[in-house]
């Protein structure tokens, strides 16, 4: 039996944790055997649906009482849109039944019926060697003349998750790798990417304690002074760094974004009670999500709900964050900077799958954080008294 729970926890680790992976392998075909992107993607969608199918199958098993609960209120959810907010149909038919139905509510589901949490960090690391190991090849890819390198947002953000996951590890050799990631990261990659690494680490540094605490209050500000030569010898090689140029010339340019911002706060202004619905914000400009999750749960449910929503998150975040061990405190803080910060600037929660997952791992933090205040009272009762 409890080598049946271990294969079905490995199953939906892999299912829910994959796609960092996949986004790299998918970036590696298109740069590297020059497919086109409709082709690779074809084959994402097989390499998420295989394992996910499975590892429903698991989660049916386990608790099909909560798989049909929570597929029914969305789908009363996105019943209401269709009928509220007819003009949203087709992208709640193209995302809707593409992203948020197949693969984000899965990812959370499934992750609450995990019975060892460890099997899930594990697969974390292991994905992260694999995509440590395609970066790299991307890499040598550039230097032997194989590889174009441009800006690429998706592979930087395919990091982020990697990258907290060899840093929270805090080996010598995890430590090395997470610089690595990181300049792959500034080199190629995002601004926003490049700030939920800083901020994990930046973070990790007030809350938690260890040998390398006093050399990265060091090393930080060191690396950042050395910013210009490390862009300089980028450039020297080929590369042109997009976050780095900006920094260094102070330009704080947001690619469209306030604009995109103010423009859905003025739509959210005009329909205050019962927002815009799910996938609104798709109808302005070319499926110009509004980039700011808090934004867009506004505008799917309307201020009132919306303000009801993140408040009731944030205070049984910390709630649990307050009742959780240092050691877990710590991961919930990496996996918030890792699966949620990027959603404050790029994407939707409707159809990428890191707030779910977030929302899945809490739910297991908080399931060992009670089972461990049980065994603490068992313990208290069963210590004789003096």
């Amino acid at each position: 039996m409890k080598n049946k729970q271990k294969k079905g926890d490995q199953i939906i680790s892999i299912a829910v944790m994959i796609q960092p992976m996949l986004v790299i392998i998918q970036i590696i075909m298109i740069a590297v055997f020059h497919m086109s992107a409709d082709e690779t993607t074809r084959y994402r969608v097989v390499l998420t649906a295989v394992p996910m199918v499975a590892a429903m199958a698991v989660a049916i098993t386990r608790n099909p009482t909560r798989f049909l609960f929570i597929y029914m209120i969305f789908i009363f959810l996105l019943s209401f849109t269709i009928l509220l907010f007819p003009e949203n149909i087709p992208y709640v038919q193209s995302q809707g039944l593409r992203f948020l139905l197949p693969v984000v509510i899965p990812s959370f589901i499934c992750l609450s019926v995990v019975r060892d949490y460890y099997i899930v960090e594990k697969t974390i690391y292991v994905i992260s060697w694999i995509v440590l190991f395609l970066i790299v090849v991307y890499v040598i890819g550039f230097f032997q003349g194989v590889v174009y390198v441009e800006y690429n947002m998706p592979i930087s953000f395919a990091c982020v998750l990697p990258f907290v996951s060899f840093y929270s590890h805090r080996r010598n050799y995890d430590m090395l790798i997470s610089l690595f990631i990181f300049i792959v990261v500034l080199a190629i990659g995002s601004r926003g990417a490049a700030l939920c690494m800083g901020l994990s680490v930046i973070l990790d540094l007030f809350q938690y304690k260890s040998k390398w605490r006093f050399w990265l209050l060091i090393f930080v500000p060191v690396f950042f002074y050395m910013l210009p030569l490390i862009s300089s010898w980028l450039a020297s090689i080929g590369i042109v760094s997009r976050t780095l140029t900006m920094y260094l010339q102070s330009n704080y340019y947001d690619s469209g974004r306030s604009s995109i911002r103010n423009h859905f706060i003025n739509q959210l202004m005009d329909h205050p009670f019962t927002g815009i619905g799910f996938f609104g914000d798709r109808l302005w400009g070319d499926v110009a999500y509004c980039h700011n999750l808090i934004l867009e749960i506004f505008l799917d449910f309307g201020v009132l709900v919306g303000c009801a929503i993140v408040m009731v998150g944030l205070v049984k975040l910390i709630i649990l964050y307050r009742k959780s061990s240092n050691e877990n405190r710590n991961r919930i803080l990496l996996y918030f900077c890792a699966l949620v910060m990027p959603l404050m600037t790029s994407n939707s929660y409707l159809i990428d799958s890191g707030f779910a997952v977030f929302v899945g791992l809490c739910y297991l933090f908080s399931k060992k954080s009670s089972v461990q205040s049980i065994r603490e009272n068992v313990s208290d009762v069963k210590r004789p008294c003096n």
